[in-house]
């Protein structure tokens, strides 16, 4: 092994016996054995509806239920925008837990507070001989803070959670952190996808009377694979402190309400998690909900069964204040304040047709000036033509001989684009006519359409940046 490998692994080793024997990890971590071993249970699972539904998984999401799982996921937020949410679970037997979080942009950090509380219905207290002597109460309590900032490459976050809990006459006090990264628009998984990593609930051991247990520290990585314009496909490889390593997948699809108004509709979702397969059996690892989403309130539900043990139900509302688009493609405002807001919609080429006696390398040196001038513009993030995506979708419909709505769509839709330009080329009176239209793909909608005439070739690149300007001032 060379010097600087085994300085490296000899560093890891380090951290890890010295974490291990300072009470922040149980014996035999990371492993089946150490079950039982954590306290504060109630921060395993992150309290959210949507993810829950899906297995459990969400981490590399961009959604405000983020605060409770991932706190980079916060960070698309846009500048003087706020959220509230408001969860309810019934968990098993008579326990139940509450939650609730504020988060607001403000730029350039996103940052939210709120709480998560666990409790469960009083349990008899009995004598030696077995007679009651009366109840005592069992609840856990975490405040939250979080912190997150969205840069060029990824997404930040970080966490900070207050902990208290009472089992009888005894309480205990601890806190925790947790860290977050998410790699936005990741190529080799298709058109787009975003990965993420986490570290979840790493802090001091929760120390209650004369005995102290670590908390459920979890580290996970995830992915979310935008598989069509509507549907993500998630993943993710958990590493809990107190359990095997295990993975839970996901699936959403997004059924808009109308073509004409963007980001409404119902969400349908289900999800598998390995861990419950192993505990429970093969049907105890499913789940399944549903969510809707009508401007800014949104709904989800999830039912997480238990196999003999029951079932839990979980319900989460939130209402958002200014833009608290997503991460759906079809989400962000069309025109940003460039001064204040760094999440462009995507926008592509679709064509420009040669018609009426111009020629298609006319046609295509066109496309090439309004690309560039798009660019240049910084209102958009461009997908340029020469991309694999761009290639490949115009090569599947190679066979189509319009460049009219329904292609620039169909590519559109193809490549994850959010709008389509596409337009003719024609010659009047010996003059070049250049016709282009922005099409919406999420709702067919015709947004911007403009004309401009050139007197030569040489001249439409002139022509094309007053056509552009115009169309961005719409």
């Amino acid at each position: 092994m060379k010097p600087a490998k085994f300085l490296f692994v000899f560093f890891v080793s380090s951290i890890y016996f010295s974490i291990s024997h300072s009470g922040i990890f149980p014996e035999h971590s990371f492993s089946d054995e150490a079950r039982g071993a954590t306290s504060a249970n109630f921060l395993k699972t992150p309290a959210s509806a949507r993810f829950e539904a899906m297995g459990g998984a969400g981490l590399a999401l961009k959604t405000p239920d983020s605060f409770f799982y991932n706190p980079a996921g916060l960070a698309f937020l846009r500048k003087k925008s706020s959220v509230l949410i408001l969860n309810y679970e019934t968990m098993l037997e008579t326990s139940g837990r509450t939650s609730m979080a504020y988060i607001k942009a403000s730029e350039p950090w996103v940052l939210g507070a709120g709480f998560l509380f666990y409790s469960s219905a009083d349990f008899e207290e009995l004598s030696a001989g077995g007679v009651k002597t009366g109840d005592f109460s069992v609840y856990d309590l975490s405040a939250i803070f979080s912190f997150s900032r969205r840069f060029g490459f990824a997404d930040f976050g970080a966490a900070v959670k207050l902990l208290r809990s009472k089992l009888h006459t005894e309480t205990g006090n601890s806190a925790a952190c947790d860290f977050g990264i998410i790699f936005k628009d990741r190529e080799g998984f298709g058109p787009s996808a975003d990965l993420a990593v986490a570290v979840r609930n790493l802090g001091f051991p929760m120390k209650s009377g004369s005995e102290s247990f670590p908390l459920p520290f979890e580290l996970a990585g995830g992915l979310n694979w935008h598989y069509t314009r509507n549907m993500d496909l998630i993943v993710e490889g958990k590493l809990p402190v107190d359990h095997a390593p295990f993975v839970a997948a996901g699936a959403e699809l997004f059924v808009p309400f109308s073509r004409k108004v963007s980001g409404n509709g119902v969400f349908l979702r289900t999800g598998y998690s390995f861990k419950n397969h192993r505990d429970l059996g093969f049907m105890g690892g499913f789940s399944a909900g549903f969510g809707a989403k009508l401007n800014s309130i949104g709904i989800d539900y999830a039912f997480v069964p238990y196999g003999d043990l029951g079932s839990t139900h979980r319900a989460t509302l939130s209402y958002g204040f200014g833009d608290i688009s997503a991460e759906r493609p079809d989400s962000p405002a069309r025109k940003p304040d460039l001064r204040t807001d760094k999440f462009l919609k995507r926008l592509a080429v679709a064509g420009i047709e040669a018609k009426h006696g111009t020629r298609d390398a006319e046609a295509i040196m066109a496309e090439n000036f309004i690309e560039s001038e798009l660019i240049k513009s910084g209102a958009y993030k461009v997908l340029e033509r020469t991309s694999m995506e761009m290639i490949l979708a115009e090569k599947n419909r190679a066979e189509s001989k319009s460049y009219g709505v329904e292609y620039a769509v169909g590519l559109g839709t193809f490549v994850l684009a959010d709008e389509m330009v596409f337009g003719t080329l024609s010659k009047i009176d010996n003059k070049f006519q250049l016709s282009v239209k922005i099409v919406e793909v999420g709702t067919g909608e015709i947004i911007a359409s403009e004309s401009e005439t050139a007197k030569t070739a040489y001249d439409l690149k002139q022509a094309v940046k007053i056509l552009v300007k115009r169309m961005l001032s719409e």
